[in-house]
């Protein structure tokens, strides 16, 4: 099984937080940066929009002794990795762990990345991501200037300072991030 480091928990049950943080605190196993929520109606959608605005991706995992099912599965289009019944269980966790661990695993890596490359992207202007999208499509830098209607010359500075605010050296890597960050594909 893969090995992770933390649990978050979040649960304003506080009888039943204590139970979960006991059950893993007797485990045979830790695990890393995932987020586990209780479903009091809007606490899963509150997460996943923090997470969002910050530009950081973190598992989320739901659980909820009455699942509503329309609920959990816009909570699952949104983001979240899955949603367990309570009450929560080691063997129910250990369990989805096994299953899913190094898939998870693959997931919060990738997911990782792109909030990460989001994060540089954001720091570009407007026309910095105009001309990035436009080196994505593969334009020449001619190209770009009669699209935008601005000069070649204003390209190249554009171009030149797209790739410092992303802390790399070439077009190609550029284009690296805005694919990891899911801006193009």
């Amino acid at each position: 099984m893969d090995r992770f480091k933390t649990i978050s928990l979040i649960d304003p049950d506080t009888r039943r937080r204590a139970e979960t943080t006991m059950m893993f605190s007797q485990g045979s196993y830790h695990v890393e940066s995932i987020l586990l929520v209780a479903d009091n109606g809007t606490a899963i959608a509150t997460v996943i929009e923090g997470l969002k605005t910050r530009g950081t991706w973190l598992p989320v995992i739901g659980f909820s002794e009455n699942v509503d099912p329309l609920r959990s599965a816009r909570a699952l289009f949104d983001g979240m990795v899955a949603y367990l019944p309570a009450p929560l269980s080691r063997d129910l966790m250990e369990a989805f762990l096994a299953s899913a661990g190094s898939e998870l695993s693959a997931m919060m890596a990738k997911k990782s990345r792109a909030a990460a490359a989001r994060k540089r992207l954001d720091n570009l202007t407007r026309r910095e991501a105009e001309v990035l999208s436009g080196v994505a499509e593969g334009l020449t830098n001619k190209d770009i200037a009669e699209r935008l209607g601005i000069s070649h010359r204003t390209i190249e500075i554009h171009r030149a300072n797209l790739l410092r605010k992303l802390d790399t050296n070439s077009s190609y890597q550029a284009m690296r991030a805005a694919i990891e960050a899911e801006l193009i594909t």
